[in-house]
Formats: structure tokens, sequence, C-alpha cells
């Protein structure tokens, strides 16, 4: 199957993540080889932490597709963007290279400890500039990550849910493991991604994680998150 990564920080030398094309096409080559045929590059863009302008970030973006091509011809590859989104930063998403392939969507991530109504607040505004918004690594946020609730109100709103693939398998911790496990199984849950940044720690394991979900939710639920969902909003027919 041609499975998606729609989180991760690949892209080499604009952010905390791949620090050069070595380490980005060693990173890709483990995408392939546990069977992601699409992905897209997802860098930070915060102010005051990751600011690259974003027309750098597209040139770097357009030569690293370039030579990634050569040996993976069969890899789709997008241009996009993590916006963290404050009070401070909320006009960045005026910017179409904040957000994710040209298209009118917004990979959102938020202060870890904002209070829900501010982050409703942030969502309602990107809303109201007709973008839709997904909420990357839910499972991080402290106003919502125990509060099932709470995330299925950001879904009736029509927000799309993210969680990283080292959540569920538990590779930061027992806690965030069963937070997003418990979100996977009521439902909750659009996308599974990588959120990679390098070859050690934050490596990529989906491979991991479809195996986990497959195991316990089953076959259609590992498509739904790592495949069908994605299609349907780059408007794929599989």
């Amino acid at each position: 199957m041609s499975y998606w990564d729609i989180h991760n920080h690949i892209l080499p030398g604009v952010d905390d993540g791949s620090s050069c094309y070595d380490e980005t096409e060693e990173l890709i080559a483990r995408e392939y080889e546990q069977g992601i045929r699409n992905v897209i590059f997802t860098p930070h863009y915060r102010k005051g932490m990751f600011e690259i302008d974003s027309k750098e970030r597209l040139e770097v973006y357009k030569r690293t597709v370039s030579e990634l091509q050569k040996s993976y011809p069969d890899m789709h590859i997008y241009y996009g963007c993590e916006l963290y989104l404050s009070p401070r930063s909320i006009d960045c998403i005026k910017d179409v290279l904040n957000l994710i392939h040209g298209k009118k969507l917004l990979l959102a991530e938020f202060n870890y400890e904002i209070e829900y109504p501010l982050m409703v607040k942030l969502i309602k505004h990107a809303m109201s500039c007709g973008l839709k918004v997904i909420i990357a690594h839910v499972e991080r946020y402290e106003c919502v990550k125990k509060d099932m609730d709470k995330i299925a109100e950001l879904r009736s709103m029509g927000c799309l849910i993210q969680v990283n693939a080292d959540s569920v398998i538990g590779k930061y911790g027992l806690g965030l493991k069963m937070i997003s496990n418990k979100l996977i199984k009521n439902n909750l849950v659009d996308f599974v991604a990588s959120d990679a940044h390098d070859v050690d720690y934050r490596d990529v394991r989906m491979d991991k994680a479809m195996k986990h979900i497959t195991k316990k939710y089953g076959q259609e639920m590992t498509e739904l998150l790592f495949r069908k969902n994605a299609e349907r909003l780059f408007g794929i027919r599989s």
C-alpha cells in the first residue's frame, strides 16, 4: 500500500530536524522501507525560534526533492509547514508557504500549556480565513490530552487530529501511549505521523505503529490513519 507521513522534520537544515542532506536521504530510505510513498515535509515555523524565510524553505525543498527523486522516483514528496499558532504568530497563516502544498490546510502546533479557550479562539480564526486545521500531536497538550470530550469538540468544529507514531508505541512513555491509544480506540484520530527529526532518538517508526494498530484495532484502522484519510484530504482516489 502507498502510505503517508503527513508530519515530519526531514527537510535538511531548516529547523531542529535533519541536519544535512545525507541525514534526510537516510530518513527517506527508512520511510520507503516502511511502506511510505507519500511524505509531506513540515518544517517548523515559530517566531523567535524557527524563522527561516518561507521562500528560502521552499528553495531547500526544491533542491532536496530534485536529489531524492533520483533514488526514489516513486516517492511523492510535498511541501508543508508546522506552524506554531499563537496570538503573536496568527498573521503567519496569510503566507501560503506556511500551509500544506499550496492548499488551505494548516498543520498547527501550540504551546503545550495553552489554555483551551485560547486554542479554540486561534483555531476559529484560522477557520474564518478558510483554512482546514490539522492539530499536530494532540496528545501533548495539557488542556485536552486527558479530556476526550474536548477533542471530540475540536473534531466537531472541523479540526483533523494527528498523533505521533512514537506516542502510539510508547516511545514517549506510558502516559502518552495510553492517551494516544484511547483516542484511536474512540475514533478521535485522523492521522498517525512520524514527527521524525533525526536518525537516532526521533527516528521514523511508522512500521512499528502500523503493526501495533493493526494488532489492536484491525487493518481497516491502519488503512484509515496511514492512507485513506490522507488520500481524501488530497482528493486522491485509491
